[in-house]
């Protein structure tokens, strides 16, 4: 009974931790999106994500805040983002934008 019950416990532990690798794949997969329309990538720091609609890149949406460094070569300021199907990605760049991500993004 006893290695029957750790059995259970290693599959389970297994489990998680796939799900867990998977969701921060989906996450990776938006997060280049993302970086793709920003001016100097590497710089790009994220806060406050959240998935929306499902467990796929396809399917998914990643809504958060971005801040990466501008032209001059010091940071911007988080903006808000909303990154669809892992492909292209739609960064706050003026009012209008950010009326449509939070729109999008249920905010």
């Amino acid at each position: 009974m006893r290695k029957v019950l750790s059995v259970g416990l290693l599959v389970l532990l297994v489990l998680g931790a796939a799900i867990y690798m998977y969701g921060a794949y989906v996450v990776h997969q938006h997060r280049n999106a993302v970086r793709a329309e920003l001016k100097d990538p590497d710089s790009a720091q994220f806060r406050n994500e959240r998935l929306i609609n499902g467990w796929t890149v396809k399917t998914s949406i990643l809504c958060g805040e971005v801040n990466a460094k501008n032209e001059l070569g010091g940071y911007s300021g988080f903006k808000l983002f909303a990154s669809t199907s892992g492909e292209s990605a739609d960064v706050e760049k003026d009012v209008g934008s950010k009326v449509f991500i939070e729109g999008y993004c249920g905010k």
